[in-house]
């Protein structure tokens, strides 16, 4: 059978729940090592970048017209959630004395 529309549009929401998977897994294992106060800072920041994800998504996606915008759009959300997964993971994997990182718990 011929792939349709649809058939991408659900290959690629698909391909946008494994990257989100991966990284609620390596989120779960940061949160986990900090300190309280970047917790809440960690939340507050991922909460933002998930706004702003949505916002350039739908931006990147707004050319495509009809049944291939939804492609598009989670192709686009996918994409981003595997790059902010690598910055989270650096994080996750600091080395000790780098300034750039956030503290861990005593």
């Amino acid at each position: 059978a011929p792939i349709t529309q649809a058939d991408m549009n659900r290959c690629a929401y698909e391909d946008f729940l494994t990257a989100n998977g991966a990284q609620a897994a390596v989120l779960k294992s940061l949160t986990q090592d900090l300190a309280a106060p970047d917790r809440q800072r960690l939340r507050t920041a991922q909460k933002a970048w998930i706004g702003w994800r949505t916002a350039q998504c739908e931006f990147e996606a707004g050319g495509s017209g009809g049944s291939a915008r939804e492609l598009a759009r989670w192709t686009c959300t996918a994409k981003l959630t595997r790059e902010r997964t690598v910055a989270l993971d650096r994080l996750a994997h600091c080395p000790e004395g780098d300034i750039t990182c956030p503290g861990r718990k005593p």
